[in-house]
């Protein structure tokens, strides 16, 4: 099914996002990088030519301060290129959207810190592990930190990592940071043996006894805040001000969004002739029931992830602010948009048949790549659902 097609079924229409320089270029790469897939996901990482090619395309740059040389371009436009180049590779627009999205955080570090990474090469790349894996000690002038950090996406390209870990205060309770730190002082564990996404190469990274200057650091409360240091740093950049929650949700969705589009358009071509024991699949009310509610959810979660991510980028263009209370409640949608979509997909390799299960057929690859993303913290069904229950139930 053509884009166009898609569209009148969808009652779907152009806007100008889809006219945007940045996804123009998206649009015309994804072929590459469709080309490239099957050995990258060989070799477990992105090829050195597809981070070239990003790289000169200006793509990594969208969410980049101008004063280092990015685009600071809109978050809808963002999102829009992560779903184009998803068509054509499902790891390459994760390992774009993780290091693109980089740029964002490291922007809401101190000046020193974003000189340290950028002040020589604007291109630099960050990885990370958000997550706090370990704690780290407090020392004169910064921190130590060792531990083990797994599923860091990208990160053999990638010339710093943004790592995770707790640090214990005089009240004993334990604050999230974030440390900023050269992948030189870091070992890369060479443990990405998985089911789907396998191109991502989200290895484990390990270090020990690694010093961070206190510039370094950052605590993760000022990342959902909005209140950072980078946001004095690029005072006109409307995206330091916003809580990293609201938008971030919106990232990866998109994959998984593109990834249902491209299950839903080679399901319909194939079974429009395919003929089995003398009848046309395509005459079964079983099949069209199940591409009918494949594409309804497929359509509902685009409207939704995009009207979203348009509405609260305008919010916060304008200078406004979007309550606690609706961050609770945008999670819960998006990520109940990411699980329809799921459903989509596993519906929809119920009517191929059986095809898929052969490692060669795309549509398993679509289903493994679809089964990992969505077992992302990012997509995590309870923490999304269980704080806005317990909202909705006037429980603290």
């Amino acid at each position: 099914m053509n884009t166009e097609a898609r569209r009148i079924i969808a009652g779907e229409a152009a806007s100008e996002i889809d006219f945007h320089p940045m996804v123009e270029v998206a649009r015309k790469l994804a072929p590459t990088f469709r080309a490239r897939r099957e050995a990258a996901e060989g070799e477990r990482r992105i090829p050195v030519e597809t981070i070239s090619d990003l790289k000169a395309s200006g793509l990594l740059t969208a969410l980049q301060p101008r004063r280092f040389a990015g685009a600071e371009a809109d978050y809808p436009i963002f999102c829009r290129i992560i779903e184009e180049l998803a068509r054509g590779c499902s790891s390459t627009a994760w390992v774009y959207a993780v290091y693109t999205e980089h740029s964002w955080i490291l922007s809401c570090f101190g000046e020193q810190a974003q000189m340290d990474v950028w002040g020589d090469d604007p291109s630099t790349l960050c990885c990370s592990v958000l997550a706090p894996r370990t704690n780290a000690e407090v020392t004169d002038g910064g921190f130590q930190l060792t531990g083990s950090w797994p599923f860091s996406s990208g990160c053999d390209h990638a010339s710093w990592a943004l790592l995770g870990a707790n640090v214990v205060g005089e009240s004993g309770r334990p604050e999230r940071y974030l440390f900023l730190v050269p992948m030189s002082e870091l070992t890369i564990v060479d443990d990405w043996h998985v089911l789907g996404l396998r191109a991502t190469g989200s290895k484990t990274l390990k270090g020990e006894k690694l010093f961070v200057p206190a510039h370094r650091a950052l605590r993760f409360d000022l990342l959902l805040s909005g209140d950072t240091p980078g946001s004095e740093v690029h005072s006109d950049y409307y995206l330091l001000r916003a809580p990293r929650e609201l938008f971030a949700v919106y990232t990866l969705s998109g994959i998984t969004l593109a990834l249902a589009e491209r299950a839903r358009d080679m399901v319909v071509k194939n079974l429009a002739g395919k003929v089995s024991r003398g009848i046309r699949i395509s005459e079964q009310e079983m099949t069209q029931i199940r591409i009918a509610e494949s594409a309804a959810d497929i359509d509902l979660a685009r409207m939704r992830i995009r009207a979203g991510c348009a509405h609260h980028f305008a919010v916060y263009k304008a200078g406004g602010v979007v309550s606690a209370e609706q961050q609770l409640a945008n999670r819960r949608d998006v990520i109940h948009v990411v699980r329809m979509l799921k459903s989509a997909v596993d519906r929809l390799c119920a009517a191929a048949g059986a095809q898929w299960v052969y490692d060669s057929d795309e549509l398993q690859s679509i289903l493994r790549d679809v089964t990992t993303a969505s077992a992302h913290r990012s997509a995590n069904w309870e923490s999304a659902m269980i704080p806005f229950g317990r909202l909705a139930l006037g429980l603290k």
